[in-house]
């Protein structure tokens, strides 16, 4: 009879314990960020042609609702072009002053990335625009009220180029076998892009 109980109670403690494995069982995951993309699609989705497409499409007309027609296409390539060079002055410390203190370790980051002189509008980082922009709104406070539709447009204007007419969504198809093998392996596939691939 102990030896039943002693079988019964091994019985019991593997089955726990097989259990508890399971549960351990760490899940293979993998992140993916944006060199992934630019990695199937060519330059398409790199900083230079995703600003370089904000400019193509207000050219053509296509963001001219998001202001309510009070800022043209052109207008809109040609405050890209001013604020791209406010970023040497910006790097340059010219409105350190204005610059409220629980944004100083971001100025100081944009600094350390900034440390040359910018020469053309495409080579400002996607994600410094709106910090530009809040700059200029900073030292221009009788505009002040305009901040938030204006980081709204500028918001919108860079999810639009960033998904590229929905071309984005559809890159795993450029996507060899050998990569949907490899991604297989994983349990979790996490992504830092705007697409669904």
């Amino acid at each position: 009879m102990l030896y039943i109980l002693a079988l019964l109670r091994f019985s019991v403690c593997l089955q726990v314990r097989s259990r508890q494995e399971s549960l351990i069982k760490m899940n293979k995951s993998i992140l993916i960020g944006n060199g992934f993309n630019i990695n199937f699609s060519g330059v398409a989705y790199t900083n230079q042609f995703i600003i370089k497409r904000i400019i193509f499409n207000a050219r053509a007309k296509k963001y001219d609702v998001l202001f309510d027609g009070q800022v043209s296409g052109d207008e809109i390539a040609q405050i890209f072009f001013e604020l791209a060079q406010w970023t040497n002055d910006i790097a340059s410390g010219k409105y350190d002053a204005i610059i409220p203190a629980k944004d100083i370790y971001i100025l100081e980051d944009f600094k350390s990335r900034y440390n040359w002189k910018l020469e053309h509008y495409y080579e400002v980082g996607l994600e410094d625009w709106l910090f530009i922009l809040h700059i200029y709104f900073l030292s221009n406070d009788d505009i002040m009220e305009e901040w938030i539709p204006a980081r709204q447009g500028f918001e919108r204007m860079m999810l639009d180029a960033i998904y590229n007419d929905g071309d984005i969504q559809v890159l795993h198809t450029v996507m060899g076998k050998p990569v949907k093998r490899w991604l297989k392996e994983f349990d979790n596939i996490f992504t830092l892009n705007y697409d669904n691939n």
